[in-house]
């Protein structure tokens, strides 16, 4: 279910570096976008309408976008550490 709340992925991924306790050591992180893997499909932006929910359920987001961006960052930290590799594309 969305929450009230509308990010670029450039800055999702600001906040996953702010938590990543990245020293820099060997340079900076530079992103780079593969044109060759982006889909016609793919949108530069979505925000989601979670209008007709709250209309049928007394819902609303209670944990802040941040706070679940290092909650996921930590768990697969966790996995990562029990030998549990993501898959990789």
């Amino acid at each position: 279910i969305a929450g009230e709340e509308a990010f670029k992925l450039p800055e999702i991924i600001e906040i996953l570096l702010e938590f990543s306790n990245f020293e820099g050591g060997g340079g900076a992180i530079r992103i780079l976008e593969d044109k060759d893997r982006l889909r016609p499909i793919d949108a530069d932006y979505q925000m989601f309408d979670n209008t007709k929910i709250k209309s049928f359920i007394d819902w609303k987001a209670e944990i802040p976008v941040k706070q679940m961006l290092k909650d996921l960052l930590e768990h697969w930290r966790a996995e990562i550490k029990k030998g549990r590799i993501p898959l990789n594309r």
